[in-house]
């Protein structure tokens, strides 16, 4: 009789643990969710910005006080979101690669062994390692690839 009072007890203790895991792990999914929704709404924050300091040559002079401290807001948004693991996936020069880009065009260029990035179109993000949006960028191909049968 003792033992199986004992017996129960430590079911019961084990699934109390197993209860306390689970929970722990839903609930770091759950937060993970959300700062994966809240990243990707920064994002589109990030990207007006981004497009406002390409474009201020564009802006009527009366504004443009007020467009040049958008670099030092942008620079410390970006800070900011790196801090909890937002990084932009994309540079020119570097490779080519489709898991983190799209590529919407490509240039044939004869000193080119690989598909690098000739230019950004729009940023792609990663968040802890999950891609949240892939950049769409432009790349070069070698022309000697193209012509082979």
């Amino acid at each position: 009789m003792k033992k199986k009072i004992s017996d129960i007890k430590i079911r019961e203790q084990a699934e109390i643990e197993n209860i306390n895991k689970n929970s722990k792990k839903k609930i770091k999914q759950i937060i993970n969710i959300q700062l994966e929704n809240f990243c990707k709404d920064l994002i589109s924050i990030i990207d007006n910005l981004k497009n406002i300091q390409n474009n201020k040559n564009q802006i009527d002079t009366k504004n443009q006080n007020m467009i040049q401290g958008i670099p030092l807001i942008l620079k410390s948004l970006l800070n900011i979101t790196e801090k909890f693991g937002l990084k932009t996936t994309s540079k020119e020069g570097k490779l080519f690669n489709s898991v983190f880009h799209t590529a919407i065009s490509n240039e044939n260029l004869k000193n080119t062994n690989e598909c690098r990035i000739t230019e950004i179109i729009q940023d792609g993000y990663v968040l802890k390692e999950k891609v949240i949006r892939k950049a769409v960028v432009k790349i070069s191909q070698n022309t000697r690839n193209n012509n082979t049968n």
